[in-house]
């Protein structure tokens, strides 16, 4: 006979007791469905954020292959987007942590060992920097698309001292630029050259060429 105080809760059932409801053990055949239904659902995700970081990075870099902007695109990107692309940077590292089965395995305890806890967290240091480059590629790929296609291109008047010379050689081929104070527009402008021009002029010597200023005010060049 079962006193009162021995008979089980009306609503228990196989592993549970008076004391509370206690979760039934993770078999192994759930926990494999777990991990498959996961890697299906990230695999969809990657096949559409991929490709499109992918395209964004082909344009960016076709874009600064074609067009020869002046330093003042990389200034304007690192005083006023680079806050913002390492926010951005910050929040993709963590997406993409997001998108591996490492970081639910943990999540879920399925997976605690202390490697894959190391490995996961390092990734998502490596892919800080990563994100940062990519971002800026992408950006000044899509400012100079901007800057030489929307509104009115103004071909326009180069004139000041040269106060600095640099040539730059990569992969066999060597670029010239001068850096000339334009006191009409106000600012130190980079322009690309010649070789003749960049051996025949020297520092301190005034230079006039003509070059065209797209929308954000900056200097750009076919290449």
């Amino acid at each position: 006979m079962f006193g009162v105080g021995d008979l089980p809760p009306r609503n228990a059932s196989a592993g549970q007791t008076g004391r509370g409801f206690e979760s039934p053990a993770r078999t192994p055949i759930v926990t494999l469905a777990a991990i498959s239904m996961k890697e299906e659902t990230i695999e969809k995700t990657k096949k559409f954020v991929i490709p499109t970081f992918v395209i964004l990075l082909i344009v960016g870099v076709a874009e600064t292959m074609l067009t020869s902007n002046e330093f003042g695109m990389s200034d304007l990107i690192l005083g006023t987007l680079l806050i913002p692309i390492i926010i951005l940077s910050i929040a993709m590292s963590t997406y993409w942590i997001l998108l591996t089965v490492d970081f639910w395995n943990i999540y879920e305890q399925i997976d605690i060992r202390l490697w894959t806890k190391i490995k996961t967290g390092f990734k998502f240091l490596i892919w800080i920097p990563g994100m940062v480059l990519y971002f800026f590629a992408v950006t000044q790929g899509l400012l100079s698309i901007y800057n030489r296609t929307v509104g009115e291109q103004k071909l326009t008047v180069i004139s000041g001292q040269i106060i600095d010379k640099d040539e730059f050689t990569s992969k066999g081929t060597t670029r010239y630029y001068f850096e000339i104070n334009d006191t009409r527009l106000g600012r130190n402008i980079e322009i690309k050259v010649g070789e003749l021009e960049f051996r025949r002029f020297e520092t301190g010597d005034s230079y006039t060429t003509e070059r065209t200023i797209g929308a954000l005010g900056l200097i750009y060049e076919m290449k």
